[in-house]
């Protein structure tokens, strides 16, 4: 899979999500290894410092952990903790898109009664 060349974000950031998403989605099961450094790196045809950005990103989130000389594997509560924090996630989103389309509403109004006044004061043509 080749990165994409456009995203804002830097590659390691891109990498992160992409590897979230799989563990999230099961292909990576609690307590299964990861893929090797390498592996990932000629993968996502990137370097293999870049992937180890990308795993510290995993680790600092607390989706997986490392163990010197043998890998990074799965946490065993990473799949249900991640559901859980997007589902925290959708319902912030939700929260603020009900806000945004209250105050679009409040400012639709305000706008028809300005421009009501506006015509009403103008002088008749």
């Amino acid at each position: 899979m080749a990165l994409k060349t456009d995203d804002p974000r830097p590659p390691y950031i891109q990498v992160a999500d992409e590897l979230r998403r799989e563990i999230q989605a099961g292909r990576y099961a609690p307590g299964q290894k990861l893929p090797s450094v390498r592996d990932l790196s000629e993968r996502f045809n990137i370097a293999s410092m870049t992937v180890n950005n990308a795993l510290r990103v995993l680790r600092e989130d607390g989706l997986v952990f490392s163990t010197p000389g043998r890998g990074t594997f799965v946490r065993e509560q990473a799949a249900t903790e991640a559901v859980s924090q997007d589902g925290d996630q959708v319902a912030q989103l939700v929260e603020q898109v009900q806000a945004l389309t209250t105050t679009v509403s409040e400012l639709s109004e305000r706008l028809a009664r300005l421009e009501g006044q506006q015509t009403a004061g103008s002088p008749a043509d």
